[in-house]
């Protein structure tokens, strides 16, 4: 009878064990990335007549771990129903976002379009981003993480 409690409470013990020890990797894991992008979130960019009709959004969370990276929808909501400009975004090396898509324009066999920016892991989350096309500053490309952001910006 004592031998069958025993091995009872040795295998309950070992659980426990492994479980907070399963507990406390998964906790350190989620803290040991900040958060870049949150999931499903959604952007805002003025576009072609800084109207801040063109929307990026954001399928998974994007966090500060090098290689991270989530699935990206262009488009305008209110003129294209039935489509978007796919894309990925993804973390790189020292605080540095790659956005890669390719224009409907664009034939199958060309390169995708890829814009670069930098971030401080002060500023985590960002509520606005600035992507830049071969480190130019002529052609960029500002993210926004409310309409009203846009808008403002687009005012001054």
């Amino acid at each position: 009878m004592f031998s069958f409690l025993k091995k009872r409470v040795t295998l309950l013990g070992l659980l426990a064990l492994s479980c907070a020890l399963a507990l406390h990797f998964q906790i350190k894991a989620n803290s040991l990335y900040k958060t870049i992008f949150p999931e499903q979130s959604t952007f805002y960019t003025p576009g072609q007549h800084n109207n801040c009709k063109w929307v990026i959004h954001i399928s998974n969370k994007v966090t500060t771990e090098p290689g991270d990276n989530s699935a990206a929808q262009i488009g305008i909501p209110e003129v294209i129903n039935d489509g978007y400009i796919a894309g990925i975004l993804q973390n790189g090396p020292g605080n540095s976002l790659v956005f890669a898509f390719k224009l409907p324009t664009q034939p199958d066999d060309s390169p995708p379009f890829i814009m670069t920016a930098s971030y401080k892991e002060e500023k985590l989350p960002l509520t606005q981003v600035r992507f830049r096309v071969f480190s130019s500053t002529a052609m960029t490309m500002v993210l926004y993480s409310s309409y009203e952001a846009c808008v403002e910006a687009t005012m001054e």
